[in-house]
């Protein structure tokens, strides 16, 4: 009985752990170096106002509000990414993508023209498999779709 209630408290602890350490983590040191790194890869301002890492139900990461390019050129009101279990145990990872509110603008076209490729050369390149794509309530230049790949 008494190791009943040990396992018992321990999956609980595990549990409020799982709830409350991202409250914890310095997101927003993670959202100036990311928002920096895209900038300089991209060659225009990139924002990300809010970013979060959840654990629960599912590892995650979800950042609000990303604007592109001077003239909100690209806007996503939510990115979720979501590694799967299987990229755990392989070598190549394997993320899905839900891409809520996306809008790309025609001039976001002179973002993509414009990389130098001197901005492309210090990439590492990562073995990366985009499992799922979820595009929900998106409008491509001016264009109104939503699709599931």
């Amino acid at each position: 009985m008494k190791s009943y209630k040990i396992i018992v408290f321990a999956v609980v602890l595990a549990i409020v752990a799982l709830l409350v350490l991202p409250f914890l983590l310095p997101t927003q040191t993670y959202i100036q170096k990311a928002e920096r790194v895209a900038s300089e890869k991209l060659g225009v301002p990139v924002t990300i106002v809010h970013a979060d890492l959840r654990f629960l139900p599912s590892p995650r990461l979800v950042a609000d509000n990303i604007v592109i390019g001077d003239d909100q050129n690209v806007k996503v009101e939510k990115l979720v990414i979501v590694p799967t279990l299987s990229s755990l145990f392989s070598g190549t990872e394997q993320v899905n993508l839900k891409v809520i509110k996306p809008v790309v603008k025609k001039s976001a076209l002179s973002i993509i023209s414009a990389l130098k490729v001197k901005n492309l050369k210090n990439l590492k390149p990562r073995r990366l498999m985009l499992a799922r794509l979820r595009l929900l309530k998106c409008s491509l230049f001016g264009l109104i779709c939503s699709c599931r790949y």
